[in-house]
């Protein structure tokens, strides 16, 4: 849900340099230190961005057109060291300041999910896509519900991305999984689905173990397929996937330890890895 921050932060630079010429000498400080908080936040250093919007958002004097990006450059920055509730408590600020901003209601919706709070951040992305609807607010929503087990309208969601982009596997494959586990799979359509995809390498195999055209062991050996890069990544997701079918089996014995291997052995920037978490989490 961070996606394109990057190029954001670069367009708000380009304000902060009109609006630097417009701050008075009382507020320099703040200013630079603003733009410092501004400039760690695109170099991936989330503690001295903190520190520095911190410090520009106590000085008092900071131009109050800066406020918003203060806030949400700080909250940023909370998000990525795991400081959820307080990205949660700065994307507050910044949405009073902003209502209805699709970003910031995005972002705290992430930020109520990093803690737990499903239901908050069903709201707040509910509220996003009421004002301007996108794939990704949707595939981000279809994820939310799912660990709120509502997979009616988690599938709801994914077949509203496929809608739009029906060559995207893995929305496909968070579709049958939502339909799976939901008990509303329909193999034929499910088929269709995964012939709209545009390869029948990865994701293929984990689709088709969903729609019942495939078994976990296919999964398995397909996921050994390429060099130790590829078969790594895939043997995270086949263990979270297949630990997934499993439950759609009502057998959460077999799913367990896979879902174990998920969580030791994933990069932490899956979304299998977050999953697997919370699975093991609601089965034990």
């Amino acid at each position: 849900m961070l996606r394109g921050v990057g190029a954001e932060l670069r367009r708000f630079l380009l304000v902060v340099a009109f609006l630097g010429g417009a701050c008075c000498a009382a507020s320099a400080a703040a200013y630079d230190d603003f733009a410092r908080g501004m400039s760690a936040n695109l170099q991936d250093d989330p503690a001295l961005a903190v520190t520095s919007f911190s410090a520009a958002l106590a000085a008092g004097d900071l131009n109050p057109a800066l406020l918003p990006a203060a806030y949400r450059g700080r909250a940023i920055a909370y998000l990525r060291q795991g400081q959820c509730k307080s990205a949660s408590g700065d994307l507050d600020e910044y949405i009073r300041l902003k209502p209805g901003d699709v970003q910031g209601l995005e972002l705290r919706g992430r930020a109520h999910a990093c803690f737990g709070d499903m239901r908050g951040a069903e709201a707040d992305l509910s509220q996003a896509i009421s004002v301007q609807s996108s794939e990704n607010l949707h595939f981000a929503r279809g994820l939310v519900r799912w660990r709120l087990q509502d997979f009616a309208g988690s599938a709801g969601d994914f077949a509203d991305v496929i809608a739009a982009q029906p060559h995207n596997g893995n929305a496909v494959l968070w579709l049958e999984l939502a339909r799976a586990r939901g008990g509303i799979l329909n193999p034929k359509i499910g088929e269709q689905d995964l012939h709209s995809i545009d390869s029948y390498d990865w994701p293929a195999p984990l689709i088709k173990m969903f729609i019942g055209d495939a078994k976990p062991e296919d999964v398995t050996a397909a996921a050994l397929q390429g060099d130790a890069n590829v078969v790594a990544g895939h043997q995270c997701e086949a263990n979270f996937y297949i630990a997934e079918w499993w439950l759609a089996q009502k057998d959460a014995v077999s799913a367990k330890p896979l879902l174990e291997a998920a969580v030791k052995n994933c990069p932490k920037n899956f979304i299998e890895a977050d999953a697997a978490r919370s699975e093991l989490g609601a089965i034990k």
